[in-house]
């Protein structure tokens, strides 16, 4: 996060404090109606703060959510408790929501079902009332740019963000969006089966495998393979198999050839370039530079230092 960014992040989250500060803990103050616009605000701020790890919001509404319950005990909720008693309301909806997308996007084996979708769905329209796009902005923007994302991750939410649209202008239906899914996971885990399977036979030596020929070849054995296992009764798309090849070329050509020179001339900026423009998963690049670690016996330390 460049250091501009960083500066309005906190200046929102700052406004925000205020705000909450002088609405909610002035007992005999006129409070205002709260707007659709300072309530998008808020939870655009609850979100920064903490993805930030900056406490000074959460801190905020302990504060007042304790003046809140002295006042209750004092007399009947005022109109103070009733404002506040909403804001929080959005925000445990938030936490659910939050908690749901990030299961869909990093559990491989979430399951998800028409009632959520349609739960989600709910959500989308309870925030984008407050303000265009809030739903997009708390939910799905960071987490698909994020490199800790995996292709299959981003994939899923993707395609379930896109499909809320639809169902939103009548163009598919929650079991349209589950029926895709199903489609996506048994691609993802050909895709695995072909990368265990294969990773191993051509690493070293992908050059062997350049021809048409010798790639027919392995690709029919992979097959037999894949229908002993009974994981697929199908042959394996081309553009499947391919994509599987192209990541084992390019897992080769690091751990091979560019790892080695990224240690010898320390240059981590080379690193960065290769994440960018492999496509490749993080997961996937870190795991070869622990195997090449292990294997060369260097110590972890240096493994820390590329990071």
């Amino acid at each position: 996060m460049s250091k501009a960014i960083s500066n309005i992040n906190t200046a929102l989250v700052d406004e925000m404090n205020s705000l909450l500060l002088s609405t909610f803990l002035h007992k005999n103050k006129q409070l205002q109606p709260l707007s659709p616009e300072m309530i998008a605000k808020f939870l655009l701020a609850n979100k920064l703060a903490r993805d930030s790890g900056n406490r000074t919001l959460e801190q905020t509404q302990l504060l007042i959510s304790t003046a809140c319950d002295e006042r209750c005990k004092e007399d009947a909720p005022d109109e103070t408790y009733n404002y506040f008693k909403q804001l929080i309301e959005y925000i445990h909806l938030y936490d659910d929501t939050q908690e749901q997308i990030s299961k869909l996007a990093f559990m491989e084996t979430f399951f998800i079902d028409a009632d959520l979708i349609m739960s989600l769905l709910k959500t989308k329209d309870i925030f984008n009332k407050l303000e265009e796009t809030l739903f997009e902005c708390l939910f799905l923007s960071d987490i698909i740019a994020s490199r800790f994302m995996s292709n299959y991750g981003k994939r899923k939410l993707s395609f379930v963000a896109d499909g809320l649209g639809k169902i939103s202008a009548g163009l598919t239906t929650a079991a349209d969006i589950l029926a895709g899914l199903r489609d996506l996971a048994i691609e993802h885990k050909l895709l695995m089966f072909i990368l265990d399977n294969v990773r191993d036979k051509i690493r070293n030596n992908y050059s062997k495998f350049s021809s048409k020929n010798d790639l027919e070849i392995l690709k029919r054995v992979l097959t037999i393979d894949l229908h002993h296992q009974k994981l697929h009764g199908d042959e394996i798309p081309d553009q499947l198999f391919n994509r599987g090849i192209e990541i084992i070329k390019k897992e080769a050509i690091y751990y091979n050839n560019l790892l080695p020179l990224i240690l010898r001339t320390n240059n981590r900026g080379l690193r960065e370039e290769f994440i960018a423009e492999s496509g490749l998963d993080l997961f996937y690049i870190e795991n070869l530079e622990k195997q090449y670690f292990n294997s060369n016996n260097i110590p972890a330390k240096r493994l820390a230092q590329l990071h």
